[in-house]
């Protein structure tokens, strides 16, 4: 039953890896995870982009706290867990907290820095407007 239960724990977290490398509901900032590093649970080395770390000795919910208040950029810091006493924890140190929920059904960022959309009506009063200015040295 060991055997199944880790290899099901394997999949799990390969599965969070993969979704967070696909659907990167971080957007641009980079991601780690922290998983408990348990030696009766095997865990390949992935090739991702996403920061693994496996602990050992502590449990991962310390590896967090301690984490957080070690960062110089605490303030940068969004810890997503819906455990309370990590959210806790880690707000009391300065870092934001996300739920596990709010995390996976955020919208991504646009792609570029511009989010607003102009409606067709104001898109041609636009380029009315900036037919004016630039094209007056014709008309005279």
């Amino acid at each position: 039953m060991a055997n199944l239960s880790s290899k099901k724990l394997e999949e799990q977290r390969a599965g969070l890896i993969r979704y967070i490398e696909l659907k990167s509901p971080q957007g641009n900032n980079s991601v780690t995870i922290v998983f408990d590093g348990k030696e009766d649970v095997y865990s390949p080395a992935v090739d991702s982009k996403v920061r693994i770390i496996y602990t050992k000795g502590e449990s991962a919910d310390e590896k967090i706290k301690k984490m957080v208040k070690a960062s110089s950029q605490v303030k940068s810091i969004v810890v997503v867990t819906d455990d309370r006493d990590i959210q806790y924890s880690v707000r009391a140190a300065g870092a934001k907290i996300s739920s596990v929920h709010d995390f996976l059904h955020q919208k991504p960022a646009p792609k570029s820095g511009r989010s607003r959309k102009v409606s067709r009506e104001s898109e041609q009063k636009i380029n009315e407007e900036l037919k004016d200015i630039w094209l007056k040295d014709n008309n005279e």
